[in-house]
């Protein structure tokens, strides 16, 4: 058989030499064979690193590095547990601020993003919260405006239904004395905070009205405290009734303002602090002596 050349003319060639190209190509294909040797070579090599063949050495070194060092970090906290504590805080805090009057109905409640600075909580636990506030009345939310204190609508109060102030701290003598071992067991931070806070209130007033909510703000603080829900809810119901009363006094206020503050704010801080000193007996013994001395001053008048 003839090949042929670049101008067409036909080369002559052999077939021995054909023969011997076909030979050397089949010689050199079988070299170029992985030996059963070279293939066990291999896999031991595999097993030895533990690693894909297609992954360099220096990323299965990593990669061995960083799942040892995940092994061996502390377990996380769980953020669900943390987040709903922080929002049943935050729901404590401002419901006790409505129902105490700091926030009076129709007042502006801060943003999310400033109740979120202030209480150092999430946005995404500020928000649950205010939902969950709106469903149960006690705020309106109105788009473009901002979050509100709920109007709600007072019903008349009945002149049977009232109840004059003797007794109200005839029940009060019952049970705010004992409640004193209660809130020293279980007061927080934010109680202790709440009792300061009422008590520079007293101290500032300079009106009956402002006088009286801030006092008697105190001593719902101090029911809170107890952590007892029929407790809270009774001390409501006293705080209702002096305010349908206008906050008056039998007979009119026969001690100035200035002497009746002074009192007061001495008798509480004492209480307060023997509070703080974890006293139980003293502090329900200024207890019992404060509603005595101010149910003697309205009784009879």
């Amino acid at each position: 058989m003839r090949a042929a050349g670049c101008n067409g003319t036909r080369i002559p060639r052999s077939r021995g030499s054909a023969r011997a190209s076909s030979r050397s190509f089949s010689s050199q294909l079988i070299q170029s064979r992985p030996t059963y040797g070279s293939i066990a070579r291999h896999g031991a090599i595999r097993q030895a690193g533990r690693c894909r063949p297609s992954l360099p050495g220096t990323i299965c070194a990593v990669r061995t590095a960083a799942t040892s060092e995940l092994a061996s970090q502390p377990p996380t906290p769980n953020i669900r547990a943390r987040s709903e504590a922080e929002g049943g805080a935050l729901y404590a805090r401002i419901k006790s601020a409505i129902a105490e009057g700091r926030f009076i109905p129709g007042a502006r409640l801060p943003t999310e993003r400033a109740l979120s600075a202030q209480y150092r909580v999430a946005r995404n636990t500020v928000r649950k919260t205010m939902v969950k506030l709106v469903s149960e009345g006690l705020i309106v939310r109105e788009i473009g405006r901002g979050t509100f204190v709920a109007k709600r609508r007072q019903p008349a109060p009945s002149r049977e239904a009232e109840f004059s102030l003797p007794e109200l701290l005839e029940a009060r003598l019952l049970f705010e004395p004992a409640l004193v071992e209660l809130v020293i067991d279980r007061a927080g931070e934010q109680d202790w905070v709440a009792f300061d806070s009422a008590l520079e209130a007293m101290r500032a007033a300079d009106t009956w009205v402002a006088f009286k909510e801030a006092k008697y703000a105190l001593h719902f603080a101090i029911a809170h405290a107890s952590r007892n829900r029929f407790v809270v809810r009774m001390f409501e119901q006293i705080i209702a009734s002096r305010r349908a009363a206008g906050w008056g006094r039998p007979g009119g206020h026969p001690a100035p303002l200035a002497l009746v503050r002074e009192t007061a704010c001495r008798d509480n801080a004492a209480i307060v602090a023997a509070l703080r000193a974890r006293d139980v007996p003293r502090a329900r013994a200024l207890m019992h002596d404060h509603l005595v001395h101010t149910l003697s001053s309205v009784s009879g008048a």
